[in-house]
């Protein structure tokens, strides 16, 4: 049989090969065997596929190839799917396993939580300053507080205090806990009040809630007062306004001016330079402009050596300004050497403007002459008899006889009744030193000159001193008459200017003093 190839299958392709002497057999080294997967491979296990053979060859092929990719299918497609599975059991099993565990955990955390909820809460609350109203969990109570029992949960802490800021907090309260909030500082609600005054050297005094009180000078700017009501009281010379009441509002600012209602009086005189007096004290000499007055009723004398005495009296509204221009009246007035002031009458005689003081009085008739018992040397002479006034007018005459200040066919003594009432004039208790019903009366006599003027420019006609006249007071002759009343006389005793009274030439007593006329010489 002869050699050719073999072909897996058993078929024969293409034509067949010419037959070929067999090559001399050559002698080789032993050699490795070989695996019979090849065709040309000499073993006994290797045969040609006869055609008979070819079907169960064929069959095992398919056999042997549905082996193969069932194993890869196997590998490649259900092995992976069964691992996947195996996996996806495993981890659901696990996170069974963590469920649960998870749940146990919920259910004694629920526990716990149930447990710390029905213990209850303290807490502790302090406020600066005391006494705020706290509100929690609709309880109310005053600061420093302590609340006792309180529900754990969530709560609304409220805090509120007059004049302060509230205090609105939200809390989470753990069961059986104590909360101690320590001391909270609350916020003032305040204002700023700017006060301000024309007037320099006005003073005020400032009160206001929470016992708030200040004082200072104006202008001020005053910041962080608490919010409230506030009463202002303004001072100036002496003068206090009616309070001011206003609020202060928070985070606002507050604008107060304080005027004094002052009025104004210009006082102007032809001639300039008279003096201008109120009461005894002189103020100024015109041209005057006398501000910053009061409202109010003024009364001045405008005095100017050999003129009149002219008066002016003005109700001084609020802010008012009130001119006053005078022509002032030529007279024969005048003073003497011993400083004794002298008013012409038309009558035709001299008066003199004030009572005798115990200074002319020494000086007329010598220093230990003077008996008054209160003691001034511009104070009136008192404790003095008729007797002794009659001998001052006679001595007063040669002392201004000598020294040529005394008119020809003239001389002093005491006035009558008759020219008393006269120049008493227009003069009223009001202006004068007298204890009148209902006031406090006077403990002694008064200078000179204290009260207001008479339409003559005469001072104290009533008042201060009773005095002498020349005329008798009884028809017997043995007594003298007193008149105008003294510091100590009151409407009871002293009910109008007409009022008269008498004594003994040589009575005297602390109530009685005298005043001299410059009268023709008979």
């Amino acid at each position: 049989m002869g050699a050719g190839k073999f072909f897996p299958g058993g078929s024969k392709k293409g034509k067949a090969q010419e037959e070929k002497a067999p090559e001399p057999i050559r002698a080789e080294p032993p050699a490795s065997k070989k695996p019979g997967l090849f065709p040309n491979a000499k073993s006994r296990f290797s045969k040609p596929v006869d055609s008979k053979s070819k079907p169960g060859v064929l069959l095992m092929s398919v056999a042997f190839c549905v082996l193969f990719i069932s194993v890869g299918w196997y590998y490649l497609a259900v092995r992976p799917a069964q691992m996947h599975a195996a996996a996806m059991a495993a981890q659901l099993a696990q996170r069974d396993k963590e469920v649960a565990e998870l749940k146990k955990k919920q259910e004694e955390t629920q526990k716990e939580v149930e447990k710390k909820a029905e213990a209850k809460v303290t807490l502790k609350i302090d406020t600066r300053p005391a006494g705020a109203q706290v509100v929690v969990a609709g309880i109310t109570k005053i600061t420093p507080a302590v609340f006792e029992g309180l529900s754990s949960g969530k709560a609304t802490l409220v805090i509120t205090l007059d004049s302060y800021h509230p205090i609105t907090r939200e809390l989470v309260l753990e069961g059986g806990q104590t909360y101690d909030l320590g001391l909270l500082d609350l916020s003032l609600k305040s204002g700023v009040l700017k006060a301000t005054s024309p007037q320099k050297g006005a003073t005020y005094f400032l009160s206001g809630p929470h016992s708030f009180s200040q004082s200072g000078t104006l202008p001020a700017t005053l910041e962080k007062l608490p919010e409230g009501s506030y009463t202002l009281t303004a001072t100036h010379n002496g003068w206090q306004l009616p309070p001011l009441i206003f609020t202060i509002s928070d985070g606002k600012e507050t604008l107060q001016e304080v005027k004094f209602p002052y009025g104004t009086l210009t006082l102007q005189t032809t001639p300039p330079g008279a003096s201008v007096r109120r009461g005894r004290q002189e103020i100024g000499q015109t041209p005057l402009t006398l501000s910053e007055q009061r409202p109010g009723l003024y009364k001045y004398s405008i005095e100017k050596e050999g003129y009149r005495t002219v008066r002016v009296e003005k109700d001084l509204k609020e802010f008012e300004t009130y001119p006053v221009t005078l022509t002032l009246e030529k007279t024969r007035d005048f003073t003497n050497s011993s400083n004794l002031a002298l008013v012409w009458m038309t009558e035709g005689y001299w008066v003199g403007k004030y009572e005798v003081t115990q200074a002319q009085y020494e000086q007329v008739m010598g220093r230990g002459a003077n008996a008054s018992l209160f003691r001034g040397a511009n104070r009136p002479v008192e404790n003095v008899t008729w007797q002794q006034a009659t001998d001052f007018c006679t001595r007063l005459t040669e002392i201004e006889l000598a020294a040529g200040k005394l008119p020809a066919g003239y001389r002093y003594a005491l006035p009558t009744e008759a020219q008393w009432n006269h120049f008493v004039g227009d003069a009223n208790y009001d202006s004068s030193i007298l204890a009148l019903g209902g006031s406090v009366a006077p403990a002694s006599t008064a200078d000179v000159g204290s009260g207001d003027p008479n339409q003559f420019g005469l001072y104290d006609v009533l008042g201060n001193v009773w005095e002498w006249c020349q005329d008798n007071y009884d028809t017997q002759g043995r007594t003298r008459t007193m008149r105008g009343g003294g510091w100590l006389s009151s409407r009871d005793t002293f009910p109008n200017k007409n009022t008269r009274n008498g004594g003994g030439v040589n009575y005297r007593d602390k109530f009685t003093g005298f005043r001299v006329v410059l009268i023709k010489a008979t």
